[in-house]
């Protein structure tokens, strides 16, 4: 069943509409946003309800998208920079060119892919917030020399979790009042700028400052060596990256320069896998009839959410933890002979 609610967003900048059926799902999207966006399940038939909430005020659209159910979805370039802050569920991303997923849980804020990059990803259960944002208004606004190009995002996330915090209550305010702009332009640029700045003082960009010169001349294999050392030594520890870096003498720019030039990755994403690892062996060597389960093994390497942790794991070994622990079982312990 449709329920359309309102005008649509061309006529009146707003629109609501709820469906139980994922092809009128993907009708509307593609109605709103003006892409044709794929929504997929899973084989087994599930209910689908999907409520959109859409603003559009001015150069940036603000909208609120509930899925009850999980998806991946793929749309291809909208033209437009897309932010999405997460209020319950989860949003996994699946960058261009990255092996690992980037998830957004609540209360995070994520980037989707550069203006002119299709995107793909999974919702899960995901009621979220998205902003659509026009990208000049990053280039008027960013501070950066004449015939430098278009200002863009260098980065997925913000830099720190205060950034990120920044830019979710920014998105909530403006989203919030998004239906009185709609009919003001002036109010709506003022807004689609505010918002714009809190976005290229959170973000990492394209016209970032330059590394500095120790910090190019620290990023060599020595420095790896020392944080993947310290790393395997610490692995059921809580560190961060700064942590890393300490052990390493170096920076966390440089770091994450070394390891991005030697290894191309990043110390936490390499971190996270060696955690993974480690889970993958002790499931394999665990007797699930002691009581162990994979949620345990999962939390003891760091993993707090067990659906993310299985989605992980599968993608990397091709089965879930679930398959290994059952499967893979230790040898019978001897019995002493009287």
């Amino acid at each position: 069943m449709v329920v359309p609610v309102g005008s649509s967003a061309a006529e009146t900048g707003q629109a609501v509409f709820e469906t139980d059926d994922l092809s009128e799902a993907e009708a509307e999207l593609a109605r709103l946003y003006g892409v044709e966006i794929r929504l997929q399940t899973g084989t087994t038939p599930l209910p689908t309800r999907t409520r959109l909430a859409v603003t559009a005020a001015g150069p940036v659209t603000y909208s609120r998208h509930i899925f009850g159910f999980d998806a991946g979805y793929h749309s291809p370039p909208s033209g437009r920079l897309a932010l999405a802050w997460v209020g319950s569920g989860a949003l996994e991303l699946h960058p261009t060119g990255d092996r690992e997923p980037l998830w957004c849980g609540p209360g995070e804020v994520i980037a989707l892919e550069a203006p002119d990059h299709p995107h793909r990803g999974v919702v899960h259960h995901c009621d979220h917030q998205l902003v659509l944002l026009d990208p000049d208004i990053l280039t008027r606004l960013g501070d950066h020399p004449p015939g430098g190009g278009p200002v863009r995002l260098n980065g997925h996330r913000p830099r720190t979790p205060s950034a990120g915090r920044r830019v979710a209550q920014a998105i909530a305010h403006l989203g919030g009042q998004a239906h009185r702009m709609t009919d003001h332009p002036l109010l709506g640029a003022a807004a689609a700028d505010y918002l714009a700045a809190v976005v290229l003082s959170a973000f990492p960009t394209t016209i970032d400052p330059e590394p500095a010169a120790t910090d190019r001349r620290d990023a060599h294999p020595a420095t790896v060596r020392r944080a993947l050392a310290y790393i395997e030594s610490h692995v059921r520890d809580e560190i961060t990256v700064a942590d890393i870096a300490a052990a390493a003498f170096v920076s966390v720019r440089a770091l994450q320069l070394a390891f991005r030039r030697h290894l191309d990755t990043t110390p936490l994403a390499h971190l996270k896998r060696v955690r993974l690892d480690g889970a993958h062996q002790q499931l394999h060597a665990t007797d699930p009839t002691d009581g162990h389960t994979v949620a345990s093994i999962a939390a003891q390497w760091g993993f707090a959410h067990p659906g993310r942790f299985a989605t992980t794991y599968h993608r990397v070994y091709g089965h879930p933890p679930a398959h290994t622990l059952h499967q893979h079982r230790p040898p019978p312990r001897a019995v002493a002979s009287g």
